[in-house]
């Protein structure tokens, strides 16, 4: 059997999917196949990872035909896979040539479900490295479900850091005992949602400090803000999530993943209540703001650094025809 299978979901990558197939093709464990799955691409994807290759047979190619997003194109390479452990690479980042090798000896070592290593960070546009995901601060040697959900809280000293962005991993045989697969209907934090279910199901997860995963991040990625429904489905993914908690589940484990959907309801509020103002839904803009008291205060806090920095977005104008246009 083969040891790592590399799963690479792809759109429209043909710019930087070479130089990912490279790096997963030139690891120093030379047990791993390379499975590309082209979602729907309308580029040269699929010859840009055929030419990087260069005839190694242990590339396999996978064309989905439509577009079914970064889960959805993960859970087809994943279901096509033969190795023991599954990697998740993403099509515009890259391998350390020895990060396999070294995940795997920890894999072997504890017996573990899953590992990882720490992300360097990478300017996509310039190629320039920017340093550790984590650094200093470092990951546990052991990430449970508690310091999963406490390491993906924001930080305003640093906005680039989460725990969500890891990239494990996994024994495929784990995950087809428990039947877990990426969040379909997620196109954000799917890969929060997804670890999170392997720790609810019982993974073991160690971690090793070398940032040996090259993680590109591209202009506003660096601050990007996500749209309220995106993280209304990442409320909804922690909401189930403390459901299949069980009776036994360590209280600090449930205050840590409540800590994480509190902080993520107010930043679901506070865009809610900015799409909802800027499309004239002033109804739908003071629900979501006066959901309770906690996310009253957030939006508040919000909206008067928003005024002290520009002022409130200004509301479009509507034609007398229209009516009042109030409310979701």
């Amino acid at each position: 059997m083969t040891a790592v299978s590399v799963i690479v979901a792809a759109h429209d990558a043909s710019a930087t999917i070479g130089a990912a197939v490279s790096s997963a093709l030139g690891q120093s464990l030379s047990d791993v196949e390379v499975i590309v799955v082209d979602d729907a691409s309308g580029d040269d994807t699929v010859a840009a990872a055929t030419q990087a290759a260069a005839g190694d047979p242990r590339l396999r190619i996978v064309a989905l035909d439509r577009n079914r997003g970064p889960a959805g194109a993960r859970n087809e390479g994943i279901a096509q896979a033969r190795g023991r452990f599954v990697a998740v690479l993403d099509a515009d980042d890259a391998f350390a040539p020895t990060r396999l090798e070294a995940l795997l000896a920890v894999l072997d070592e504890t017996g573990a479900e899953i590992a990882c290593d720490d992300l360097l960070l990478v300017d996509g546009d310039t190629g320039e490295e920017l340093g550790p995901m984590f650094g200093d601060a470092g990951l546990p040697a052991d990430l449970d479900l508690a310091a999963f959900a406490l390491a993906d809280l924001p930080d305003p000293r640093a906005p680039r850091r989460g725990s969500g962005f890891l990239k494990p991993v996994v024994s495929r045989d784990f995950l087809g005992r428990h039947g877990l697969s990426y969040p379909e209907t997620m196109r954000f934090a799917e890969d929060y949602a997804f670890a999170l279910a392997c720790l609810i199901a019982g993974a073991r997860w160690r971690t090793i400090g070398a940032p040996l995963y090259r993680y590109a991040v591209h202009g506003r990625s660096l601050t990007a803000r996500h749209g309220a429904a995106d993280l209304e489905a990442l409320c909804a993914a922690d909401v189930a999530a403390l459901a299949r908690l069980g009776p036994d589940c360590p209280r600090g484990t449930r205050e840590a993943l409540g800590m994480h959907l509190s902080g993520v309801r107010r930043r679901a509020a506070w865009a809610r209540f900015v799409e909802d103002y800027k499309a004239g839904a002033l109804r739908g803009a003071l629900r979501a703001a006066c959901a309770d008291a906690d996310t009253l205060r957030h939006v508040a806090a919000q909206c008067l650094g928003h005024l002290r920095e520009r002022g409130l977005p200004r509301l479009p104008r509507r034609a007398a025809s229209t009516g009042t246009g109030a409310g979701r």
